[in-house]
This record gives structure tokens, sequence and C-alpha cells, in this order.
């Protein structure tokens, strides 16, 4: 019997591995202390920077919808809530998971455990002095989030026509010994400051920063048009803030320019950093692993422990899409050590093409809408179930159904999990109960299968052959790993060497020969230098592309492909640089030894990025110029 994964908490980076884990055929447990999953996300409406939802990406199917629906769902997920872990054991080639459950104990024997666990807002009434636990015009950012939430639910306009936010709040503080940035609070701030203009246009809001930190994807671009929409930026650390008892005004006192200044908020926001829980601080202290905020890296690696990882923010600080990218990579190195056995369907052939006898059902619906199928179809069948809807289907000799329920979405998944309960896979119409239009709706399905065709659908065989297009760095990663999973890969690098922009990097270059070693030595990979991809035709699973070198042309077919053609560095963007004293970065290795010849350096950042033509923060910069 396959021991399962265990993920510790259900946020994006736990549930991210949770999917991906669970897709590669392995038993999943998912362990939340809460009494629901997801984390802090089912309070956030919006995201940054799209200002909708946009998590559909985390799964692997396509549409995808909601992490936590699809967790739910999951026919190798089992989830339990109202946990306690009490604790973690190393066993030879196990963990033993000690936890309590509503009163109960349990334990459950993993082949690996994913700690997940997340951040806690940090506390507001730890810094007085900001107003935080005093004054109750002085909001944590994500009660405040549920307060605009709650107001334009309810059409209401905002009673604080003058609003500030303070960033950095238990963030990049020594006094009370976190000194990391957590990486997500600009931009949130943003998010509801420009939330609160698309609704209270005439809202007065004050941002009080050390950094506008906008790192990510597209998000420079937001904060740009956070300025052109009117919100204030000012850079200053906040010194106090302090209720007029007279006015109920908060008065804020900052410097600005070297000089102290004063100014009046009807509301402020502070801007809540990351903490991680005492529970959790508590539970690696078992596993002898001692948390220091002031070393560079504080976990070293994320596998912490044999077969004890850990994924998102409990690892480092980061927002959503980072965090499931994290969970993501996680999941790949356990399912490195299985063998992958996906879940095949059995998509039934069909003698006749066309639909005899069809039977409408309602699927875990309410009385109310039951009265009303049933009154325009009194043939109706009633379902609790999946294994219901089958029984019915083969009891009637069923062959095309249409399927009325709450969540189509959650009744397809569970349908699909149960091979589509013996029918066709073109043989179901699933419709919302709640319905203006149920009526017209069913029999539009009924139509719609009387006059559909059956095809017998015959599976393809796959060639398990990858296409990694580009071998630097990422190229290299990503074909190592497929390779080691037992896929064979085919890599086209259109320059003479593998290795990228790496090789030009002189303290990277034991980093990338040693890649490029496993790559070459590997009998899965197959690389192809001096060639470029010239033409891709087909679909996924029945990909054919044709490779052109100056000695020939060919074609190969491939299931799949891995675009990793990274980047090139900006050069001739300042008007004054020559290549000789004022160069790029880029180039700073090549010349070290004549620059520590130089009395004075200068390092000039952003350059050709985070302008209006190029709204852009590439990431790297800072850090490599410190």
């Amino acid at each position: 019997m396959i021991k399962p994964v265990v993920v510790v908490g259900s946020g994006f980076s736990g549930l991210s591995s949770a999917f991906h884990i669970a897709e590669a055929g392995l038993p999943v447990i998912i362990l939340e202390k809460k009494d629901k999953i997801g984390g802090y996300f089912p309070r956030l409406k919006r995201q940054f920077p799209t200002n909708t939802c946009g998590v559909c990406f985390m799964h692997p199917h396509y549409p995808a919808y909601c992490p936590y629906i699809e967790a739910e769902r999951h026919e190798n997920i089992n989830i339990f809530t109202n946990v306690s872990i009490e604790n973690i054991i190393n066993k030879d080639e196990s963990v033993v998971v000690e936890y309590t459950s509503h009163g109960k104990a349990h334990n459950i024997e993993a082949q690996a455990v994913i700690i997940a666990t997340g951040y806690e807002p940090f506390d507001i009434s730890n810094k007085p002095e900001l107003g935080g636990g005093l004054y109750s015009n002085v909001f944590p950012a994500l009660i405040f989030e549920d307060y605009l939430y709650d107001n334009i639910t309810e059409n209401k306009s905002l009673p604080y026509k003058k609003i500030a936010y303070i960033q950095c709040v238990g963030s990049r503080d020594l006094k009370i010994k976190q000194p990391y940035c957590s990486s997500f609070c600009c931009m949130y701030a943003l998010k509801q400051a420009m939330f609160i203009k698309e609704f209270n246009p005439e809202v007065e809001i004050t941002i009080f920063y050390m950094d506008i930190r906008a790192f990510g994807k597209e998000y420079e671009r937001y904060y740009m048009d956070a300025k052109r929409k009117g919100i204030n930026f000012v850079r200053s650390a906040v010194a106090s803030v302090k209720k007029r008892p007279s006015t109920g005004k908060l008065e804020i006192l900052y410097t600005k320019d070297g000089d102290a200044r004063e100014e009046s908020f009807d509301a402020v926001v502070l801007s809540q950093g990351a903490t991680i829980g005492r529970d959790i601080v508590e539970l690696l202290k078992k596993l002898d692993i001692q948390i220091d905020f002031y070393e560079s890296v504080p976990f070293k690696d994320r596998e912490i422990r044999k077969n004890i990882y850990i994924t998102g923010s409990i690892f480092d600080p980061m927002d959503i899409p980072d965090a499931v990218i994290d969970g993501i990579s996680v999941a790949a190195r356990i399912i490195s050590k299985n063998i992958i056995t996906p879940k095949l369907h059995n998509v039934l052939k069909v003698k006749k093409q066309k639909i005899s006898k069809i039977g409408v059902f309602l699927f875990q619906c309410d009385d109310s809408v039951d009265e009303i199928v049933r009154a325009i179809f009194p043939e109706t069948i009633k379902v609790k179930d999946e294994e219901e809807l089958s029984f019915a289907i083969s009891q009637n000799n069923i062959e095309g159904a249409v399927v009325i329920s709450n969540d189509i979405r959650l009744t397809e998944a569970k349908v699909e999990n149960k091979n589509y309960c013996g029918l066709h896979l073109d043989s179901l119409i699933f419709i919302p109960a709640y319905n203006n239009a149920l009526q017209k709706e069913i029999e539009a399905s009924i139509l719609r299968l009387k006059q559909v065709k059956r095809s017998s659908y015959m599976p393809k065989n796959l060639n398990g052959k990858v296409c990694v297009i580009g071998g630097g760095l990422a190229g290299l990663v990503v074909s190592n790993f497929l390779a080691k999973i037992g896929f064979n890969v085919v890599i086209v690098e259109k320059d003479q060497i593998l290795g990228g922009r790496l090789r030009e990097i002189p303290s990277r270059t034991d980093l990338i020969k040693r890649y490029i070693n496993d790559a070459e030595n590997n009998p899965g990979i197959e690389i192809f230098l001096n060639t470029e991809v010239k033409s891709v035709s087909g679909r996924f699973g029945d990909f054919v592309l044709q490779l052109e070198s100056k000695e020939e042309t060919r074609k190969i077919k491939v299931d799949a492909i891995v675009i990793t053609t990274g980047g090139k560095p900006r050069k001739n963007i300042l008007s004054y640089e020559d290549g000789k004293r004022v160069f790029t970065n880029f180039d700073f290795e090549k010349r070290g030894d004549e620059i520590l010849k130089s009395n004075k350096v200068v390092f000039i950042q952003c350059a050709g990025s985070r302008t209006e033509d190029n709204p852009v923060c590439y990431k790297v910069c800072c850090k490599k110029a410190v």
C-alpha cells in the first residue's frame, strides 16, 4: 500500500503541492487547523495586479476553478480540519504525524510531510505608537479588506474621506526582531487603495512608505496606475499616530525633507507584515530547528529533515503566484521519488451514434428545485451522489443524461471520477439549479442530446517525449528533472554550447557546468546545438516541430513543449554608456580586477526599467548591485 503524503496547512502553497501530488496518482492528506481550507484567500475578493480572483492557473486541469473546491472534490485528497499537530517524528523511510482533531488523538504514517502553514498577520496591538489596538479607526489591513467588501456589497459609501496607509508594520523592524520584508504588503495596500478609488473616487488616500517594492509581473505597471489615479505617496517612516479627542481625527507625525510634519486623517490602515505562528515555531523546535530571521537564509533547503519539507511563506514571505510555484516545486521533488500513475478514464465505446433514452436528474438539489423541475418533467430522478446516479442510469437503461445541481463543476468532477457513471462522455449535460430559465435550459439540453452524434474515441499512445527550447539554466534544470522521472527530452539550443548567460558570469561557472554535465551524460536527453525551431504544428500530446541548423532540417514529434529561452541584458540604455568606464552590471565580474583598482564606484539602478516605456522591475538588479 502506498503511504500518503501529508500536507500541513491548506493555503495556496499547500493546496498547490497537494493538487500536483494527487494528480500524479499519490494519496494526499491535508491537515488544517482552521475549520475551512484555503488560508486567507477566501477573504480576498481581488488579487493584484489583475483586480480579479486570478488563481485559475493553479490547478493542472483547464479550465480550473477555486482551488479549495478542487481539493474537496479530488479523489486522491482527504481533508481534515480543526487539527492540532502535536508532533512530527522521523522514521527510517517514513514520517509519523501525531495530531488531535475534535478532541481525538490520531497518527498517520506518511512517506513525506509538507509543512505549508503560511503566515500569521502581525498583531497591530504590538505597535501602540501607531495607534494599533488603541483606536477604532486604526485598522489592520486584513480587517479593513473585510470592511471594504461589506460596504461595497451593501452599496454604502465609506464614512472616511481621508485615509492613510502606513507600510512595513511588523516588517523591516529591528525593534520587534522582524528585520525582513514581508514581500506582499506594498501591493495589497495599492490594491485596497485603488479599490476605494473605484467606488469612492472622492476619498483622499495617502500611502506612507519606505520603499515601494513592486517586483512581480505587471506590478510596476500597477503602481504607476495607482499614481495616475491620484493616490498620494509619501516616502517617510511614520513616528506616531494619535487621536485628537475633540474631533476624533488621527494625527500622523512624520518627517519629510528633514522637517517634522503633522497631518490629520479620518482613518489609518496599518499594512501588516507576515509572522510565523508560535505553534509552528514550537513544532519546528521538536524537529530541532531554530528559526533565525537575522540569517540571510533562515532555511538552507526546502527539505528541512529527511522526507520533511516546507513551502510557501513559512520558507520565505511571498505572494500568491510565488506560493503556487513554490508548492509545485516541492511537489515535484516528492513526485520524482515515485512512479507516476495518473488515472486513465475508460471512455465508453458506442454501437449507435444517436441517443434513444434521455433522463433528467437532480443531483443533491433542494426540495424547492425538485418541485419546480418535477412539475415540468415528472419522470425526473433525484439522486444524492454519483453512486446513486450510476445506479439510476443502469437500472433505467439511460443513454443520455441532463444533470441539474447546485455546483455543476463539482458535480462534473465527481461524475468524471466515476467514469461518467457508465455513459459516453458526449452523453452528459450539466445545468446549474439556480437558473432564471431552468425549463428552457432543460428543454434545450434534451434537444441537444437527441441531435448529438457520439464517436467511439480511441486512446492515443504518447511517445513520452518533451522538447525544451533553450539550453540555459532553466532549460537544463527542467530537462534533467523530466529525464529523472522517465521522459525522453530533446533540448534545442540556438548557440553552439549550452549554458546561456550564466557561462559569462565567473561566480556561476561551476553551477552551470554541473547542470550541463548532467544533461550531456543523461541517455534520456538528446541535444541539438546551433539549431532553431522554425515551425510548430499540432496540439498537446501531438506536436510536430521543424528544427533547422546549418547542416540539416528535421522534424520531431513530441507530447509537450517547454519554452525556456530566457532574456537578453539591455544595453546602450544611457547615452553615456561606452562599455569602458560606464558599463552594465552584467559585465561587472569580468572586470573585477580593474574595478578593485578604482577609488570610487557608482551603481545606477533601474537603468531602462520602471519607466513609462518599460514599466517592469527585473527583480535581480538590486541584489546583484549589493
